[in-house]
Parts: structure tokens; sequence; C-alpha cells
């Protein structure tokens, strides 16, 4: 009889624990769904790497600007005619982004160099980013040219959640581009 009572007790033990079980089993695969959309992030760095940069060179703009609502393809030829971004990946471990103007002729350059995972360290030559925003930095005031230093240089995060589809987040805000069509 005891062992039968203890057989039930233990039985009726693991059955309240089926629930909690089959939850750890939902959240570990929700975890493995995550990885595997970071694409590689956690799993093997270089292997992020190879997916991010690859086939990354070409024109982008920046389609959060639009505020697209639907399939508008004048309007995306006016976004990479007006706000053009030319990507060059320069190696394996890096990429610049050079937004253009009117005559096609990059502006301003930002380098991105990988760090680990999704994160990139950018830098932005602070003089050439304050000319081409018109900002004259000796006679400019303290507060606008420390705007201008904080937001250009330091870690960001880049995905590319889609092929024509690149994300750069920095502390506070993300650039969502889109890839022009050819």
């Amino acid at each position: 009889m005891r062992i039968a009572l203890l057989n039930l007790t233990v039985a009726s033990l693991l059955l309240g624990a089926m629930p909690a079980m089959a939850q750890d089993a939902t959240v570990f695969d929700q975890y493995a769904d995550v990885v595997a959309t970071l694409g590689g992030t956690n799993a093997d760095p270089a292997d992020y790497r190879r997916q991010l940069l690859d086939g990354l060179a070409g024109d982008w703009f920046p389609i959060g600007a639009l505020q697209p609502t639907g399939d508008d393809p004048d309007l995306f030829a006016m976004a990479c005619e007006k706000s053009l971004t030319q990507i060059a990946v320069r190696d394996g471990f890096s990429f610049e982004a050079s937004r253009v103007n009117a005559e096609g002729k990059p502006v301003s350059t930002t380098i991105y160099t990988a760090r680990a995972g999704s994160e990139f360290g950018s830098y932005t030559d602070p003089q050439v980013a304050a000319k081409w925003l018109g900002i004259d930095v000796d006679n400019a005031d303290a507060t606008a040219l420390n705007a201008l230093l904080s937001g250009l240089n330091g870690t960001v995060s880049v995905s590319r959640p889609s092929p024509d589809i690149l994300v750069i987040q920095k502390p506070g805000t993300a650039d969502i581009l889109a890839r022009c069509a050819s």
C-alpha cells in the first residue's frame, strides 16, 4: 500500500511539472528561432559577417524617411535619386556607406568595422560631416557641435532582416535602408 501511495505521489508530482517542462521546451524553441534570425550572431560570428556582407554593395536609401504605405515605384525611384547612400564592402570585416549628393559624388562616408556578432564600430570624419550638414565647426555652438560629435561615431548594431533591407541601430535611433532597384 505504501508503495502504491508513493508511486501515486511521484506520478502526480511529475504530471504537475509537465506544463512547466512543456513551457521550458517552448522557450528553448523560441530561443533557437531568435538565434536563427540573428544569422549566427551567437553561434558563428564569421558566418554572420559573411551573411551580412554578401551582396551588400550597391545603392540604398533611407526608407524610414518615406513612411511607405504601399508599392509606389515612383516614390522609390525619387528616394534613390534624392537620398542615395552607396555601400561598398571593403573586406570580410568592414563596409562603408557614402551619402551622395545630386551630382553623384560622395559627401560623407561612414566606415563600419566588425567587432562581435552584429556589433560594429562606426567612424565618420567629423569635419566632412559638419561641412555636409552646413555646420561651421570653428564658429558652431557647443551644443550643436556636441550633438554632431556624439551621433557620428561609436558602436552600432547592424542587421539585414532581408536581402533588400539594412538596419543600422545606434543608441536611441535606427537607420533603415532599402536597396534601390538596379
